[in-house]
């Protein structure tokens, strides 16, 4: 009896073998890891990296544009006393009256939102930038300055563009604050091509 079953037993045994191996079975089930999984996605749930916070809040970012007003009015005022260029002298005067009603613009935003300036590394580092072209430029004299004004309002308009479409614009989540800055932004992008253009004028 015992040899009878013996053959049979064999035969189980081989046949749950093959069925293991066709099936895989030879190395152990992996759990997958969720955070590789996009199932989160398909289902609508926001990535951890689609929920960072703003890069500014609204108060750093009207102090970034006080900045940005005050440095180029100081430069212009500069260029006032020492270009004798017409048309250095009507960029320069273009800034003061533009870069004026801009700021006083971003104060109404400010009380009528009860926002209050904040300083941030993004002010601090403009703030910096801009004291240094001041330096330079009030240590500038001769024909020279002329070229080196122009050439540093290309530069910092060009800075601050960046500066709005990449930080400021993307930031804001006052309604207010974000009518602001389209408007500043189309008085920056017009100043750089006046700028633009002059620079290519000067060119011997």
């Amino acid at each position: 009896m015992m040899k009878a079953i013996e053959p049979i037993a064999r035969g189980l045994l081989v046949s749950a073998a093959v069925s293991l191996l066709a099936c895989g079975h030879d190395e152990p089930p992996r759990t997958p890891n969720p955070a590789l999984s996009p199932a989160s996605e398909q289902d609508g749930a926001p990535s951890p990296m689609a929920a960072q916070a703003p890069i500014l809040t609204n108060d750093q970012i009207l102090e970034v544009t006080h900045t940005a007003n005050l440095g180029e009015i100081e430069q212009a005022r500069v260029a006032q006393g020492k270009s004798q260029d017409r048309r250095v002298q009507q960029l320069a005067a273009m800034m003061i009256h533009d870069h004026s009603q801009a700021d006083a613009k971003g104060r109404a935003v400010a009380e009528k939102d009860g926002l209050t300036h904040q300083a941030s590394p993004t002010s601090e580092s403009l703030q910096s930038d801009a004291d240094g072209a001041t330096r330079d430029l009030k240590a500038q004299g001769g024909a020279g300055f002329d070229k080196d004004y122009v050439e540093t309002q290309v530069r910092e308009h060009q800075a601050v563009l960046d500066m709005l479409d990449k930080k400021l614009i993307p930031s804001a989540t006052s309604p207010d604050v974000k009518v602001y800055l389209g408007e500043v932004r189309t008085a920056v992008a017009a100043h750089l091509l006046h700028a633009q253009a002059l620079q290519h004028e000067m060119k011997p």
